[in-house]
């Protein structure tokens, strides 16, 4: 089943697991629409990336990048050929 695409919206997750300190404290995508902005038909996904931060008046933001996104690539135990089989 197809997902819907719902043009100019993304989401970000609590990033569960931070490999360093300055690790993104949250990930996710949007999907922005190219005629909207002038430069195109269809869609395009962006990676989002946001840190909680502090202003230096005591006041909490989410500062945010945006990157190409990239899908995230899984992998997949090679397949056991049959001569390792002890049967």
């Amino acid at each position: 089943m197809q997902q819907k695409v719902y043009k100019n919206r993304g989401s970000l997750f609590a990033n569960r697991v931070k490999k360093k300190e300055n690790s993104p404290d949250y990930n996710g995508k949007i999907t922005v629409d190219l005629e909207m902005l002038g430069i195109g038909k269809g869609t395009y996904v962006l990676s989002l990336s946001g840190w909680k931060q502090m202003s230096k008046e005591g006041q909490q933001y989410l500062s945010l990048s945006v990157s190409k996104f990239e899908e995230r690539k899984t992998e997949q135990p090679a397949a056991q050929q049959d001569e390792d089989i002890p049967f």
